[in-house]
């Protein structure tokens, strides 16, 4: 695997502080040591806090746009990819997600919080292609999807892997739920 350029290195450091110690911690000097650079290297890439933080954002708007892309392109479709992904994996994404949770209550960054509802209307608009006739089902599908992956990240090594099988298992419910619905 090849390593990390300086500015995702920097941004990792920057995202697992955050997710370990909050934003109080992450000072750049704290980030520079933690991704193994100077602080004249971290500033040449991101010249302050509000820049790592504007980095956070982007780089979680690209991560969201890449999942969807394969959520919408998945041979097993996409609510049952959608579902099967609901689950934390300690991926670039996850650790994304968790750092800018960590600060998006925090005034000073309201794109921390922006940037999180984009995400979440990225993924309410598969549920929603997948299931436009019942906008209370898509909802129910949302709120499963959020518990199975706020549970997964209370203990990522524990949680269990939603399989093809599970996830098909579940679309099958919700399509014996939906059926029912019309009635």
């Amino acid at each position: 695997m090849p390593r990390p350029s300086n500015r995702d290195a920097i941004l990792d450091a920057f995202a697992a502080i955050l997710d370990e110690q909050g934003d109080r911690p992450a000072t750049l000097d704290a980030v520079a040591e933690r991704a193994g650079v100077s602080k004249g290297g971290l500033l040449y890439h991101y010249g302050s806090k509000e820049q790592l933080v504007a980095g956070l954002v982007a780089r979680l708007d690209d991560l969201v746009a890449e999942d969807a892309r394969a959520i919408r392109a998945d041979p097993d479709g996409p609510l049952t990819a959608f579902l099967r992904v609901s689950v934390a994996d300690d991926s670039a994404l996850d650790r994304t997600m968790t750092a800018l949770l960590r600060i998006a209550q925090d005034e000073r960054y309201p794109e921390a919080l922006a940037a999180l509802r984009r995400a979440e209307r990225a993924w309410r608009a598969i549920v929603e292609e997948s299931i436009p006739d019942d906008p209370l089902l898509s909802r129910m599908v949302l709120l499963i999807s959020d518990g199975m992956y706020f549970s997964s990240l209370l203990d990522v090594t524990a949680a269990p892997r939603v399989d093809r099988e599970d996830a098909a298992a579940m679309v099958a419910a919700i399509e014996t739920l939906r059926a029912a619905r019309r009635g």
